[in-house]
Parts: structure tokens; sequence; C-alpha cells
């Protein structure tokens, strides 16, 4: 789900807690990745070959050292009933556009007008992405095949993460939540390509970076009334905005 304008918030008040690194300067480290948002990103490019852009964010991990576990999320808890509903609220809305564009279609005489729709079809059903448990099973196979470690627990994939994180067994967790900020991960990568670039200044990958709430610090940006950011952190977006707007 994510905490909208953390970023910016950081950017502004804390400049120092997001900043580029070569993927090179991380040689050696352990790192925990969201499986379900490359799954949902993955599908979407790819298809149902969306087990070839795993091969190439494995590919560009282990050519620079780096140790991936894949961590699946595990059944969602109660409190995201609501947001899931909503959901598939929005993916029914995308399935009634899809029958009436294909009912207008079937009406016009014109070509040009019928690929027009036909490409707004496309466009919708894009959105349709669905990840299944057979999907689940052929990545799991992959990396089984590719001797790559992963865990799926019966919870969310940012808690086991962050876990993994604040108890020091990786080093980085690889994924765009920032969610993670908030269960304690240490270093969160974002803007990961999995794709091959020499070109550092093409392709730079953007870290975020969180140090311990207990030295009452952010990067060297101290907390100011009374703990605000710690309490934007720890509650969500309806905190963080008052923090932004005081």
């Amino acid at each position: 789900m994510g905490i909208k304008e953390l970023g910016s918030f950081l950017q502004q008040n804390c400049p120092d807690a997001i900043y580029n690194v070569k993927l090179s300067d991380k040689k050696g480290c352990v790192c925990a990745i969201d499986v379900s948002l490359f799954m949902y990103k993955f599908k979407y490019s790819k298809g149902e070959d969306f087990l070839e852009k795993f091969i190439e964010q494995i590919n560009r991990l282990k050519v620079n050292n780096i140790t991936p576990i894949y961590v699946f999320d595990g059944l969602p808890p109660k409190e995201k009933t609501d947001t899931i509903t909503e959901r598939k609220d929005k993916k029914n809305e995308y399935k009634e556009q899809i029958k009436i564009l294909k009912e207008q279609q079937t009406n016009v005489d014109n070509e040009t007008s019928s690929k027009t729709i036909e490409q707004e079809i496309e466009k919708i059903n894009k959105k349709l992405i669905y990840v299944t448990k057979d999907n689940i099973n052929q990545l799991k196979y992959m990396l089984d095949l590719l001797n790559i470690k992963y865990i799926h627990k019966d919870c969310e994939a940012d808690l086991i993460n962050s876990k993994l994180s604040s108890e020091g067994y990786v080093d980085m967790v690889i994924s765009e939540d920032m969610d993670h900020l908030t269960n304690g991960t240490k270093y969160l990568i974002r803007d990961f390509n999995e794709e091959m670039d020499q070109d550092y200044s093409r392709n730079p990958l953007a870290w975020v970076c969180i140090l311990s709430f207990g030295e009452h610090r952010f990067l060297g940006c101290h907390l100011k009334k009374n703990g605000a950011l710690i309490s934007a952190l720890e509650y969500g977006e309806d905190t963080l905005r008052k923090s932004i707007s005081k």
C-alpha cells in the first residue's frame, strides 16, 4: 500500500536519507526482494513470460556478487480487507469498460475507429493483472532450480523483509513499498532496474535509508515537534500529512 508523500517529505526534510549508489559498490551483500511487487510489474510487461524478467533480475544481482532472498506475501491481514475490496471493485469496473467498448466495436464500420477501440481495450486489459497460484509455483520451481533461497510465510512480505533487515540477516531490501521503512527496514532500494546497463548516469539506483529511531535522528535530521516524524512513520499517511503541514 505504501505511505503517500513520504518520499517527498524525506527529500525536503532529510535530503541525506536518499542517495544514489552503484550496485557494484554493494558486492557481498544479501538482499531481500519483495516478490509481489515485481510479479505484477513483470506480468504487466511480459505477460506469462514473466520468469524471463526474474532471471534478468537475478543475473544483475549475481553479476555484482549480491545474494537475493525472495520473499512471498502470505495471507493479507484483516486490516487490508477494505483495500482488497476496493481493488476488486476497480477490476470489475475495468471489465465493465471492456464490455462496453467491445459492444461499441461491433457497431462501428470505420476501420480506424475499430482500431482505436481495440487499442483502448488492450490498454485496460493491461490493468487486469492476476497473479495465480500457478504463477507463484512456477517462480518457486525456477528459484529451486537456480538454488535461490525464498521465504513464504503466513504474513505480509514487508514485515518479513523488515525483520530480516532489522535483525541483520539481510543488508538491504528491494521494493517500492515505503511501508518497509515503518517496519524497521534499514536500507531500502527503490527504482531497481533489472536490465543490465553499463551507463550508470542513465540508470542510477535510488536508495532510501533509515537510521535507528532510538537515536532520535533520521540520517542527521534532528526530529522536532515531539517526534512528529516518528509518529508519522508509525501511524501512517494521516499523521504524515499533519507533520508536513506544520
